[in-house]
């Protein structure tokens, strides 16, 4: 697979072309219905409590003791479930895996058919009984100065050995890289076919990264370390934000607080980020997500001075905007 296939697959702020939007049957065909867009995919922090304190963390500013309980979870996702949601990222906020019934929020997605991924720092693997048979993807973060247990590697072998899941890293850069962990990191995931290992430069830090990235690549080649499952991203690249964000719509993010929130990246999207979920910046409470819908209450991504996702709200723009002489492609 190439890295631009890899790109469109795997990720989402990439700057490439959305093209899991313009092939979604179900999204098309509620747009052309006339009741708009629906919540294909919802990121959902369960909690915000974390066993470590990542140097680049972008949600280092939150109220670490927030946590969803798990009969609201339920009847939450129940509801998206009925909105039209086909899928979940569980993520943070904090480290999933902290939740104290995270099996049974795995399960009980599973139950209500929806396809789920989720994003770990890896440190509890095997130390917590999970079924990663039931997930579709597990991301594994990774980032210089990352505190690395001592049976990480072990820990993480044996676990990718046990459930035959899509694995993959996501590795935050500074201007300080561990080109060590960095060559580690990528030798695993090469031995263990990892679908992809997204190096990608620390959001928060606003100087161009090329030069260190090129430094990467060659550390790689001189340890041998083939590079073919890495897809570098430089983050300089960005957009102020639209005031149609009809992301929010179709990929909104839901707190430990139960909030809605229009993007996982609201910690970043202000002048000045204070590394949480803005409250200036809430839709509403996920209670209120059908009316949010049916009324059209997208977010006003104009506040927005850094915005990642300008392709995604362009299509979604377009294709609920009327459309005539359609046959003349």
């Amino acid at each position: 697979m190439g890295k631009d296939n890899k790109l469109i697959n795997f990720t989402a702020a990439s700057g490439k072309y959305p093209l899991k939007v313009a092939m979604d049957d179900d999204l098309k065909d509620s747009i052309k219905a006339g009741k708009g867009i629906i919540p294909i995919h919802i990121q959902f922090f369960p909690t915000n409590v974390c066993n470590l304190r990542c140097p680049w963390c972008s949600c280092d500013g939150r109220d670490r003791n927030k946590e969803m309980n798990f009969e609201e979870i339920m009847e939450m996702i129940a509801l998206f479930k009925k909105c039209g949601t086909k899928a979940i990222t569980i993520t943070g906020g904090g480290e999933p895996l902290m939740h104290k019934r995270i099996n049974e929020i795995i399960n009980f997605i599973s139950i209500m058919d929806i396809k789920m991924g989720i994003v770990t720092n890896g440190t509890l693997l095997n130390h917590i009984p999970l079924d990663f048979n039931k997930l579709t993807w597990v991301r594994v973060s990774m980032g210089d100065g990352k505190a690395i247990p001592t049976d990480f590697w072990t820990n993480l072998e044996i676990t990718v050995n046990k459930y035959k899941t899509d694995w993959s890293f996501s590795y935050v850069l500074t201007p300080s890289p561990d080109y060590d962990l960095i060559n580690e990191m990528v030798k695993f995931g090469n031995k263990y076919n990892f679908t992809h290992i997204r190096l990608v430069t620390n959001i928060l830090e606003s100087k161009d990264m090329t030069t260190i990235i090129d430094l990467i690549k060659d550390h790689l080649k001189r340890q041998e370390t083939p590079d073919a499952l890495v897809i570098y991203q430089n983050r300089t690249a960005y957009t102020p934000g639209s005031n149609k964000c009809k992301i929010s719509l179709l990929k909104p993010v839901i707190n430990a607080d139960g909030n809605v929130f229009p993007c996982c990246g609201v910690q970043y999207a202000l002048e000045h980020p204070n590394k949480k979920m803005e409250d200036s910046m809430i839709m509403g409470h996920w209670r209120d997500i059908v009316t949010i819908l049916n009324k059209d209450m997208y977010f006003d991504g104009s506040v927005c001075v850094k915005c990642y996702y300008s392709h995604y709200n362009e299509l979604l723009d377009a294709m609920t905007s009327p459309i005539m002489h359609n046959e003349f492609l």
